[in-house]
């Protein structure tokens, strides 16, 4: 039995980065989602987060 359930994070929470959160209500960002900006690379790091709710 599951001790957690997931809890999906919305995309209007996330101004600006609503294409990180995946269908399944998760949070993913890759370096490759902000395009470079004179010849600077973007500066986003890779990250993923899950939002967990504990069950009762």
């Amino acid at each position: 039995m599951a001790i957690a359930e997931r809890v999906p994070i919305q995309p209007a929470d996330w101004p600006g980065l609503e294409n990180a959160v995946t269908p399944l209500g998760e949070f993913r960002t890759t370096p490759a989602m902000i395009d470079p900006q004179d010849g600077f690379a973007g500066g986003l790091d890779g990250f993923y987060a899950v939002v967990l709710r504990r069950k009762n």
